[in-house]
């Protein structure tokens, strides 16, 4: 999600499906949502392995966080703040920088 217009904080009571405007997408909500990876049901974690997902995005230079989608994501630890960089030091695309 990005920050540009919104804090963490703010981010994380929206997140809260359990309250009637939590993730409600009508304009109030703290900033655009691009959605990301779910827990898929395969045969390796059901029996305890890691399993990762990759999320693909596109993002301009700016201030954004990934936010876990349930109650209280901050309390939990589950969100992580970073920032996009126009350039890398090589001069090339876009850096990602976590906070």
């Amino acid at each position: 999600m990005s920050l540009a217009d919104t804090t963490v904080d703010a981010v994380n009571d929206w997140t809260n499906w359990m309250t009637a405007d939590g993730l409600v997408s009508d304009g109030t909500e703290p900033g655009p949502f691009l959605g990301g990876a779910e827990t898929v049901l395969t045969p390796d974690l059901l029996d305890g392995e890691p399993v990762t997902q990759y999320v693909h995005v596109d993002l301009h230079p700016g201030e954004y966080a990934w936010v876990a989608e349930v109650p209280d994501p901050v309390d939990k630890g589950l969100t992580a703040a970073f920032s996009v960089s126009a350039k890398n030091s090589a001069g090339g695309g876009p850096v990602c920088a976590a906070r």
